[in-house]
């Protein structure tokens, strides 16, 4: 089954200063195509003599969310920040990043990158479609191959524009498909979307978008 790797490494010039102390982190872990979300734990200490309390923890995107159990760590204290990021519809790298704030007037200010590599669920010949003002206008085709072990089903097609014509053909049953697209014969401009659904990850499906232009 094909995997999602997630890298995650913690960036901070005072990583290793002030009193709390990060783990500095650059690990990598699996996971399975049709997960929703990731989640990364950051563990710290405070090494120092005095309470430190965090202020805040943001994310430069929505997709991530943060969590602590508290905001004041007595000296000697361990804690963890639990970072999780949501897939959604997204693919190929992401990095988001992280920015702890604290009232630690040695270094008050830590910086993290969570950085997810996400495998695309299907390999896509093109996204545009698009016919010239000296092209005969032939149907043409956008061919989708599916990655997972699983197989997935295109379960709806729908064009903004119903001069285009539509057919589809199951080359390999849930694994390739191709979608043959008509612009018909009125040799005028225009301009269409194409909306294809599919079936997986079953929580989520995964819809893609092309653009159909006759010049």
């Amino acid at each position: 089954m094909k995997i999602i790797s997630l890298v995650l490494i913690i960036f901070s010039p005072l990583l290793l200063q002030g009193q709390m102390q990060f783990q500095e982190i650059e690990n990598q872990a699996n996971y399975k195509f049709g997960d929703k979300e990731v989640r990364r734990i950051f563990k710290f200490k405070n090494d120092g003599d005095y309470p430190v309390t965090f202020n805040s923890i943001t994310s430069s995107c929505g997709c991530t969310t943060t969590s602590l159990d508290k905001t004041t760590y007595l000296p000697g204290e361990k804690g963890e920040i639990e970072a999780i990021f949501t897939i959604g519809q997204r693919e190929g790298l992401q990095r988001k990043k992280i920015t702890v704030l604290t009232d630690d007037s040695d270094n008050s200010r830590y910086e993290f990158i969570l950085e997810v590599n996400i495998p695309k669920i299907a390999e896509i010949n093109t996204r545009l479609l698009y016919w010239k003002k000296d092209e005969s206008l032939d149907p043409k085709t956008i061919t989708i191959d599916f990655q997972p072990n699983e197989p997935i089903k295109i379960t709806d097609l729908k064009t903004s524009n119903d001069s285009f014509n539509l057919d589809m053909d199951e080359v390999l049953t849930g694994k390739k498909y191709i979608i043959l697209v008509d612009p018909g014969t009125a040799r005028n401009s225009k301009n269409g979307n194409l909306l294809v659904k599919t079936d997986f990850p079953k929580d989520n499906p995964k819809i893609y978008f092309f653009h159909l232009r006759v010049q």
